[in-house]
């Protein structure tokens, strides 16, 4: 059983399981880029007041990754997806630029 959490004038817990797909369902997302995933959202999440759970690919498939977040109250759903979007896509085609580049040809 999960424990809730202390908050300013609450206690509580939100879970939400989040899934990214990459663009066109292309099925990049391999062991590298899934650590490297993983290591940025607990980073992210961190930075928004959230806790990463967990962070799984599905490896047989390659081409969505699956989160499970803790979210913290003052923060809407909304905005911590587009700061993990946006940053992760950022971050990762531009380490992983060579092996990205016969799926997503637009520089970064």
């Amino acid at each position: 059983m999960v424990k809730p959490k202390p908050h300013n004038h609450s206690f509580g817990y939100n879970a939400i399981h989040i899934v990214f797909v990459t663009k066109y369902r292309h099925e990049v997302i391999d062991k590298q880029i899934e650590s490297r995933l993983e290591e940025m959202f607990s980073r992210l999440c961190t930075t928004q007041d959230s806790e990463l759970l967990e962070c799984k690919a599905d490896l047989g498939k390659q081409d969505h990754i699956h989160l499970l977040v803790d979210l913290a109250p003052r923060i809407s759903l909304g905005k911590l997806t587009n700061i993990l979007k946006t940053i992760s896509s950022r971050e990762i085609r531009k380490e992983f630029a060579t092996k990205l580049k016969p799926y997503y040809w637009k520089p970064v």
